[in-house]
């Protein structure tokens, strides 16, 4: 069994820290199973990532305009909560 966990605090995505382009702390969970047969030939593993399913932000960006205000904001949103399996043979 594997446990994995991540945090992070509140990020800026942009060079002057702008607030919108910036995202709250967040927290991440990763887990996995495995088994292994008796003659070590066989090995299958199943495990999720993001497990609490949270929606956060790996990039994000801000055009401006000239007042200063901000235009629009943009980004790239992490993969949900997703799960693997795993199979291998041992010769």
């Amino acid at each position: 069994m594997r446990a994995d966990g991540a945090y992070a605090a509140r990020m800026f995505f942009s060079l002057g820290n702008l607030p919108e382009a910036s995202q709250d702390s967040v927290t991440t969970l990763d887990g996995s199973f495995s088994y292994t047969s008796e003659s070590g030939q066989w090995e299958f593993v199943f495990g999720g990532k993001n497990l609490t399913d949270r929606d956060y932000y790996t990039s994000k960006a801000t055009d401006r305009v000239s007042a200063g205000f901000a235009a629009g904001t943009y980004g790239v949103v992490a993969p949900p909560r997703t799960f693997f399996g795993t199979v291998r043979w041992h010769y």
